[in-house]
């Protein structure tokens, strides 16, 4: 087998859906002319015969097909998700691109980035490849490069078959333990931001950091919150209508306003499709505290993962199960 065939055979064993004789005709056209490539920092769409674009990234030296044409893999308030099988990295990856028109989406970018970097080292967090800006007289916007899962978040997993929960609420639970034991609060954690692999065995990874901010910085008398407004915690609510303020809730609960975020990922696995309060389509802060402060059944079995769902929807935070305590109650399960 010659350098080309293997290099085919390779990105094939991915099966990143490029019918065989379109990645042969890519694969072909790169090898044939790869030394025609500029030097000089470039973004090139190659006039390849391909339903797939094909760009050269000079800033980073890869190749990116994308596999997504009609439509991006995801899609946030800021940032569309795009699906890349990297030619030299041989790999399928998610490229995250931002518009830089506003400053303080890219701001929020940035953010993300940088908790993400500081936190690439522990188990549960996706990891980054690259971030690169690419300005030219086409294009101006920024691009993060991270490792894809491929199920996608748990939000979309909606959609197809949702791992058994038990394994995927179980690491969700440890990575969010972590991040706790170290000082921070996520602010935003839910099913979106949760994402799924079970390419071997099932893995989780949070994949956006962008809202985390260590407990010790906060000013509950000025603390600006955010949240993803789907799947905001009744106290957010509260909060957005004036009823209470963040330094209502004492400081030793702040982290459990993440465990909301848990609950509606248990919520998710439990019942393959999403909690009842989150199916509309622009939230109304008076409708959404009237549908998450709806009354939950406590169930019977104390041991159940229906029963620690309940202890993660407490109404009120410092009702709720902490991070630890949950960890603790599932390994017990277990």
């Amino acid at each position: 087998m010659n350098e080309l065939d293997s290099k085919i055979a390779k990105l094939e064993s991915l099966q990143s859906e490029i019918p065989q004789s379109e990645l042969k005709n890519i694969c072909t056209y790169i090898e044939k002319y790869r030394h025609t490539f500029p030097p000089e920092p470039a973004f090139i769409h190659f006039p390849i015969d391909t339903q797939f674009s094909v760009r050269l990234n000079n800033l980073s030296g890869e190749i990116d097909i994308f596999l997504d044409r009609e439509k991006p893999f995801g899609q946030g308030q800021i940032r569309i998700v795009m699906r890349s099988l990297q030619y030299n990295r041989e790999e399928i990856v998610a490229v995250k691109i931002l518009q830089t028109k506003r400053p303080t989406s890219v701001e929020r970018f940035l953010r993300d980035i940088s908790n993400l970097q500081t936190f690439q080292n522990e188990p549960g967090i996706a990891s980054i490849y690259e971030f690169y800006q690419i300005k030219n007289e086409d294009y101006d916007h920024l691009e993060m490069v991270q490792r894809f899962y491929n199920q996608g978040s748990l939000h979309q997993c909606i959609k197809h078959k949702i791992p058994d929960a038990m394994p995927v609420i179980k690491q969700i639970l440890t990575t969010i333990a972590r991040i706790h034991q170290k000082g921070y609060l996520l602010q935003d954690f839910c099913p979106k931001n949760c994402l799924i692999d079970v390419s071997n065995h099932t893995e989780v990874g949070i994949g956006d950091l962008e809202m985390l901010v260590p407990i010790d910085s906060i000013n509950p008398n000025n603390f600006d919150w955010h949240a993803n407004k789907l799947y905001a915690p009744p106290e957010f609510w509260k909060y957005t209508l004036d009823l209470m303020s963040f330094a209502d809730i004492p400081k030793q609960h702040w982290q459990k306003i993440d465990m909301w975020g848990v609950g509606c990922c248990l919520w998710t696995l439990l019942s393959d499709s999403p909690p009842p309060w989150i199916d509309v389509h622009i939230p109304d802060p008076v409708e959404m505290l009237e549908r998450t402060t709806l009354e939950i059944t406590e169930p019977e079995d104390l041991n159940s993962l229906e029963h620690l769902l309940w202890e993660m929807l407490q109404e009120d935070p410092s009702q709720r199960i902490d991070s630890q305590q949950a960890l603790k109650k599932l390994t017990l399960k277990n």
